[in-house]
């Protein structure tokens, strides 16, 4: 993200801060604020920029809260080219004694929810497809970790300065035994990306909810535009119901335990044909027929019946011409172009 477009956050005095960070990082400037602050800093020894994540533990407690400890395990192990790069994290003291966490990680220009849905640049089909396939590489790798990230959204997923795709903001992430039965918090993820069965109160879930997210999101980047609006529980199902058609709450007993089934089935309708095929009918045909598929794949009511990150990538929309690329250097410099001049 780049700093110029956020107001510049004044540095803490030198003399209450860690000597770690004084050698390493200096220049903070706010880029986002909620749940945690997250800062761009720049390196002392490399002049580098990177995005620092912090958050305040505000009791004498010294110890690493839980969550923290988990993203960092699991980002510290991670490396591929379409997950976000963890530089280190070290913790410094304010002046009331409160323990800062900081997280260090790698810097990208913008998220793809800026891309999509504020930006507007045009995408072409290649793009699109360049951005599909980086987010299934990225998924294929998390969960060849056994790691479900469960808030797979277009905020919390980066471009980089070179156009490459990055998975990030592991904050809500677990890790999860294939196939094995497990007992998980249903109560993650964000509105209009959250799996149905999540919806329904499931507590055995893995991968397969990470691939209901991301087919939302593929569909947002094959259309342009938002697929499930937000809101309570019972708007959420009725929005899939009526957006992707398919079998009523009373049949799905037989795919799984949904705690909150039987509240719902009575409430929620089902459609057979959801709005989104008329949708999906009006594209080119360059895109129409495999991309509908990719998307229908992804988006089974039946958590058994999604495909996964690694077969979804050898789905024929990606052999067609143009085939997707590793980056999209064009779309960004066109995205920071036109933020260069609403600057002005």
């Amino acid at each position: 993200m780049d700093a110029r477009w956020f107001p510049r956050v004044p540095p803490n005095s030198r003399d209450d801060e860690d000597e770690h960070f004084q050698d390493s990082y200096y220049n903070q400037y706010q880029i986002e604020r909620h749940p945690r602050k997250v800062f761009l800093v720049q390196s002392t020894t490399s002049n580098q920029n990177y995005a620092m994540k912090t958050s305040i533990r505000r009791s004498k407690d010294d110890r690493i809260p839980r969550s923290i400890l988990k993203e960092v395990l699991m980002v510290h192990h991670m490396e591929h080219k379409n997950v976000i790069s963890f530089i280190e994290c070290f913790s410094t003291k304010n002046e009331e004694g409160h323990t800062i966490f900081h997280l260090v990680f790698q810097l990208c220009s913008f998220d793809l929810n800026h891309l999509l849905h504020i930006a507007g640049a045009p995408l072409t089909i290649g793009n699109k497809r360049t951005l599909t396939r980086s987010l299934l590489a990225g998924l294929e790798y998390t969960h060849s970790k056994n790691i479900v990230h469960r808030d797979l959204k277009p905020h919390n997923i980066l471009i980089s300065e070179t156009g490459r795709l990055k998975i990030a903001d592991f904050g809500t992430a677990t890790y999860y035994v294939f196939e094995t039965p497990q007992k998980l918090s249903p109560t993650v993820g964000t509105p209009g990306y959250v799996a149905p069965e999540l919806l329904l109160g499931s507590e055995n879930y893995g991968a397969e909810i990470d691939i209901w997210s991301a087919g939302i999101v593929v569909a947002e980047i094959i259309l342009g535009e938002e697929v499930i609006p937000g809101g309570t529980t019972r708007g959420q199902l009725n929005s899939i119901g009526r957006v992707f058609g398919g079998q009523p709450l009373s049949k799905w007993v037989r795919w799984g335990q949904f705690p909150l089934l039987q509240r719902y089935s009575r409430e929620v309708t089902y459609s057979e044909r959801g709005s989104i095929q008329n949708k999906l009918d009006q594209l080119p045909d360059t895109e129409k027929v495999n991309g509908a598929r990719l998307i229908k794949k992804m988006l089974q009511l039946c958590p058994r019946k999604r495909v996964k990150a690694c077969r979804a990538q050898t789905n024929s929309w990606f052999l067609t011409t143009p085939p997707p690329a590793e980056t999209i250097p064009e779309v960004v410099r066109a995205v920071m172009t036109q933020r260069d001049v609403l600057r002005r």
